[in-house]
């Protein structure tokens, strides 16, 4: 005989709908199982031994259950579930030579938005074997891409299509694989001043602890290590003496020249600052357009203006020495480092973000 699988969005649902299925169907046996039921694996090897008929449960069986002699999927409230989700419930019927039936309702004394109506539409529509991709790209148009230069999960692809959208984002790998080749560097050099700074004895007189303070420092190997030093320092020594926020600051930029592959930093004739790489112009520049994409994401948004003039105006590409910064060399070194920190670390971060998306899609 064959069994039915009975789906419903919420638990609340269950205990209704399975008083209204024994009082139609007396003589089936029916199981209620959902994720909060304390003897769930008892109940659904009871149900896929054949010792019940019908098995009503929330999505929890949307994937990973194979039960061949189940032929009919009732799925309640179809309306209530995501078109990914519909092509797996009806993925678990029609797993054997019986001939299987996968029902979706809804509500018909609601009305039903019209994003809904096209899932249904279109579980109706892609019906043969192999057309899971073809409701992929179903669902990505419903649904709306996520951001290419952000963390958005969904967005409104349906501005720009899904055919041109994939364009932008093989663009968009393609791109970012280029900036990976020259992106990194294990040890940049910063030759701003003869020295870098160090905590100094009049702030931490004992040497152990001043020995210790100093390495932590140098030993950090990201930014949120970097600012959590800082905010450790400022929570036991209540403020900052100049030299060692200045130490903190050239510690930022060495991450920072490390993440955008620069090997050196080097203050030219008093007047320029270059950050030498093999990183060629479209690289930076690509660095830089991503960098400033989304307003908040790399760049805070009361800066953007900002950085986006300074970067556009006084930042210049020369091929001999690299990205060279105008007009800051002659500015003290505490200075320098301040604000070279302050325009590269939202450059540091996209190449940092973007290397990580790579490496996503190679996982995945």
């Amino acid at each position: 005989m064959s069994k039915v699988f009975i789906v419903t969005p919420r638990i609340k649902d269950l205990h209704r709908l399975s008083a209204w299925v024994e009082e139609r169907f007396p003589e089936s046996t029916t199981i209620v199982a959902h994720s909060k039921v304390g003897d769930l694996e008892a109940k659904m090897h009871k149900f896929a031994t054949g010792q019940a008929d019908m098995l009503l449960s929330t999505s929890i069986i949307e994937s990973g259950i194979d039960i061949p002699r189940v032929n009919t999927l009732i799925v309640n409230r179809s309306d209530m579930f995501g078109l990914a989700q519909l092509y797996q419930l009806r993925g678990r019927v029609g797993r054997s030579n019986l001939q299987a039936f996968a029902v979706f309702m809804y509500n018909s004394s609601e009305t039903i938005g019209a994003t809904a109506l096209r899932r249904l539409f279109a579980m109706e529509e892609f019906t043969e074997l192999g057309s899971s991709f073809a409701l992929a790209k179903r669902d990505l148009e419903l649904r709306g891409a996520g951001a290419l230069y952000g963390i958005e999960q969904s967005g409104t692809v349906t501005g720009v299509g899904v055919e041109l959208y994939m364009t932008y984002l093989r663009e968009s790998v393609t791109d970012w694989k280029i900036v990976e080749r020259y992106t990194y560097c294990d040890d940049p050099q910063i030759l701003l001043s003869k020295a870098y700074p160090t905590i100094p004895a009049s702030f931490i007189p004992n040497d152990g602890e001043r020995d210790a303070a100093n390495s932590r420092i140098l030993e950090t190997q990201t930014f949120e290590e970097l600012d959590q030093v800082g905010a450790d320092f400022i929570k036991e020594y209540s403020s900052l003496p100049k030299r060692v926020e200045t130490f903190l600051k050239w510690k930022e930029l060495y991450l920072i020249l490390r993440e955008l592959g620069v090997a050196e930093a080097r203050n030219i004739r008093g007047m320029h600052i270059s950050l030498s790489s093999r990183m060629p112009e479209a690289c930076w520049k690509k660095i830089i357009r991503d960098a400033l994409a989304i307003p908040g994401q790399f760049v805070p948004k009361e800066e953007l203006s900002q950085i986006s003039n300074f970067l556009e105006r006084r930042c210049k590409f020369i091929n001999s020495r690299g990205l060279v910064v105008q007009g800051l060399g002659g500015r003290p070194p505490s200075a320098q480092l301040a604000h070279l920190v302050k325009i590269l670390r939202p450059l540091a971060l996209a190449a940092q973000y973007g290397r990580n998306e790579l490496e996503i899609l190679r996982k995945g």
